[in-house]
């Protein structure tokens, strides 16, 4: 019963995403298009706590490290190494693969709420190092991340991401 209700949720989610991106493609609005997209980043956020709580019962306090692992090597991929999308999402993966198999070895053994800390402490330990070292842009961010670049073009408007990303994933 619960499953079948997360499941509908989830579909509702995807197809209120959908139509934020549609009504944004028909208005050509950056607002509804930066809508979509961060309701669809989130969504898949919201997942991974389901994966972890819904199907293992592990509370996952500590997916904010995977989260900003992933930007954060996407924006140093682009900015120091060439700025391809697809580039970026394969060292991602292969990094964020990396980083949670690590986690995994550390984290895994502990049940309940020493799961649920270890994990926590894990994003908090990486998010102060991130924040004190200078070349990973310290309490300021990373300033100066180039637009991604797929398929020829440049994707300086989130109009782009949708006209030219949602057909080549989907179809």
């Amino acid at each position: 019963m619960v499953d079948s209700a997360v499941r509908l949720l989830s579909y509702a989610f995807f197809a209120i995403a959908l139509v934020f991106a549609a009504v944004a493609w028909t208005l050509d609005d950056v607002f509804f298009f930066r809508l979509a997209t961060e309701a669809l980043i989130f969504g898949g956020l919201a997942l991974s706590v389901d994966l972890l709580l819904g199907r293992t019962g592990l509370l996952p306090l500590g997916q904010a490290l995977f989260f900003g692992f992933g930007a954060y090597v996407s924006a140093l991929v682009l900015k120091h190494l060439a700025p391809s999308l697809p580039l970026a999402m394969f060292i991602v993966l292969i990094s964020s693969t990396v980083v949670g198999l690590l986690g995994g070895v550390i984290a895994i053994r502990a049940k309940g709420v020493y799961f649920a800390l270890i994990s926590f402490g894990l994003a908090q330990v990486v998010s102060k190092v991130v924040f004190n070292t200078r070349e990973l842009g310290a309490s300021d961010g990373l300033i100066g991340v180039p637009a991604p670049v797929w398929l020829g073009a440049s994707s300086c408007s989130c109009c782009w991401a949708w006209r030219r990303c949602w057909p080549s994933c989907c179809g």
